[in-house]
């Protein structure tokens, strides 16, 4: 019933079954230090990895904190001080900490974060050509 209220079932990014499990086990890391969303993304051609300097909000983050743990969000800024040196990675989350969706700011360095990993999704009409993806037609900003 909901799939003819629906219409046919159609993959997302011409992804299969098999490759959508992959694309989650690539977006949750693999391994601990991984990029997880970035690898996920790049891997499967429907985005490019960031390097953490050229972040805008809405790219995902995979962080990886000094004391080995990590986490994942969406990034919404840098924390900033009086001197403008960036300290801190602003990101939205369901974080156990808050206990619920939110904004959370972690510092940078031996206090938090010693590790951010970005990812930007493609435009979704990009995603049908995404053998193109990383040679051409995105027009998005260089990492």
């Amino acid at each position: 019933m909901l799939e003819k209220a629906a219409g046919p079932r159609r993959p997302i990014a011409g992804l299969g079954l098999d490759e959508m499990i992959e694309l989650r086990r690539d977006w949750f890391v693999r391994e601990l230090g991984g990029a997880g969303a970035a690898d996920a993304v790049a891997h499967h051609g429907v985005g490019i990895a960031v390097d953490a300097a050229h972040l805008v909000p809405g790219d995902f983050v995979q962080l990886w904190y000094a004391w080995g743990g990590g986490h994942s969000g969406v990034f919404t800024g840098w924390e900033v001080d009086p001197a403008g040196a960036v300290t801190g990675i602003t990101y939205w989350s369901v974080h156990p900490a808050l206990g619920h969706a939110g904004e959370w700011t972690d510092p940078l360095g031996d206090a938090g974060v010693a590790k951010v990993y970005g990812a930007r999704l493609a435009p979704p009409a990009a995603w049908a050509g995404r053998a193109e993806i990383g040679s051409s037609p995105l027009n998005l900003p260089p990492t």
